[in-house]
């Protein structure tokens, strides 16, 4: 029987304990973006929270946007000329987003939608003030009928299995 060195052993340790260390900061880092009830149901259903293989940045990356500002986002919508168009937030931490977005696919054959990540500031900022609340879920599709005209939908079920609410997706994309 080979005995192992005391100072291989000892880095050994050092690097394990390094190593969990980060997976726990990491761990932090995102359960600052996710609300508690999020938590329990990512807790529940693990296999929901994807976060190297996000559907939205894989397949709809040319319809991502991002507004730094209110003035920026405003010169988009009246930068459109084809309406209707549908803005779909979502928060790549989120469980019912993760769970909701291939049926949103599904429904933007027309590829009329674009997608925002609401956990940049500013973003959701936009989300808010177009809700008109001072909370709302990230699962949210805003529809524009023309520049002046919204309509608001969630596209996610909230229950304790996150599944897509597919009459309002429908809705959002008629």
């Amino acid at each position: 029987m080979r005995k192992i060195p005391t100072y291989l052993l000892s880095a050994g340790v050092i690097l394990g304990s390094i190593g969990g260390g980060a997976f726990y900061l990491h761990q932090q880092e995102v359960n600052q973006y996710v609300t508690p009830h999020e938590q329990k149901v990512i807790a529940k259903n693990p296999k929901l929270l994807k976060m190297d293989k996000l559907p939205f940045v894989n397949k709809k990356e040319d319809q991502m946007v991002s507004f730094k500002s209110k003035v920026n986002f405003d010169k988009f919508i009246k930068s459109q000329n084809k309406f209707p168009i549908q803005l779909v937030f979502y928060k790549n931490t989120c469980p019912y987003c993760n769970a909701a977005l291939p049926a949103v696919y599904k429904a933007d054959d027309k590829k009329s939608a674009y997608y925002i990540n609401v956990n940049e500031d500013e973003n959701k900022t936009i989300l808010l003030s177009l809700t008109g609340q001072s909370s709302t879920p990230a699962s949210t599709i805003v529809e524009y009928k023309n520049q002046d005209t919204t309509k608001i939908f969630d596209y996610a079920l909230k229950q304790e299995k996150p599944q897509a609410d597919l009459s309002s997706i429908e809705k959002a994309f008629d």
